[in-house]
């Protein structure tokens, strides 16, 4: 008997399937709210915020996800497994109908639909070194996050943390005055210089510009000798007689930290029914 039990097991063993990452869904809901034009700080402040005020205590409601985006507010509500899903549903309709006067009157009605979430199976933290590069970190990020979305097994990576570059070029008034050259001049030598990117790239506010898609290889040095107005003697007015050129970031649309540093995270989805092997990742 005791053979047979041991031969048993071990043929189940064998036959059965063996996975290191199991599919995992989370039940809950979500409330989308799209309000076209508007930033994704604003967006954070006039929409998401106080949709999670509004929908905390919710009975059922174990934890709450939000990310702004520009345009659009997403919020994740994640239930105790115990959880009677329609009538938490019910109750958030409720609670956003109770707020939507408080809400930005141009707003779109908000959705309200429940459904299930694929839990990360895995998340990837990075963090670089005390007073590290922080462009060497977001290339990092970007290249192990594009690795993983490379893999069969992978449906999604979800990055936090990753910025985008944004170059500014905040412009002198007095220079402008001095030089005889005005804001537009600037601009228009800008995109000039810069024909790859799309006219919405460069964003015009009364002393700064936003380069939003600037090429991974191109210098803030190359920018600041951009001619402006040519002159006949070779003495041209450029973009640094008149201009700072600064290498920035954008605000992420959400934060990466990693043990109280800022950092970039990587939850990664597996599609269902397949084997995730990261080992020759």
């Amino acid at each position: 008997l005791f053979a047979l039990v041991l031969i048993a097991g071990w043929k189940y063993g064998t036959a059965s399937t063996k996975e290191l990452f199991p599919d995992v869904t989370i039940p809950g809901m979500y409330v989308s709210v799209l309000y076209p034009g508007i930033s994704a700080r604003e967006m954070e402040k006039l929409v998401s915020r106080p949709i999670e005020d509004a929908v905390a205590d919710v009975e059922g409601v174990a934890h709450i996800f939000s990310t702004s985006k520009e345009s659009i507010s997403f919020t994740w509500l994640e239930l105790e497994p115990d959880a009677d899903q329609d009538k938490a549903v019910l109750d958030v309709q409720a609670r956003v109908n109770e707020i939507r006067g408080e809400l930005p009157p141009d707003i779109e009605t908000p959705v309200v639909r429940g459904g299930k979430m694929m839990m990360p199976v895995i998340r990837v933290a990075l963090v670089g070194v005390k007073d590290g590069d922080p462009h060497q970190l977001r290339r990092t990020g970007k290249l192990l996050k594009e690795k993983l979305e490379g893999l069969a097994a992978v449906d999604e990576v979800m990055a936090s943390g990753i910025k985008e570059r944004q170059i500014r070029v905040v412009v002198d008034p007095l220079k402008l005055e001095a030089y005889g050259v005005s804001v537009g001049q600037v601009a228009q030598a800008l995109r000039a210089r810069n024909r790859n990117l799309p006219g919405g790239s460069i964003k015009a506010g009364k002393r700064e510009f936003v380069l939003r898609a600037m090429a991974e290889y191109q210098s803030t040095d190359d920018l600041r000798n951009v001619v402006v107005v040519k002159s006949p003697d070779g003495k041209h007015v450029r973009v640094r007689h008149l201009a700072m050129v600064k290498d920035t970031f954008q605000d992420p649309v959400t934060g990466g930290w990693v043990d109280g540093k800022p950092g970039v995270v990587l939850n990664i989805l597996k599609h269902l029914q397949r084997e995730l092997n990261l080992t020759y990742l």
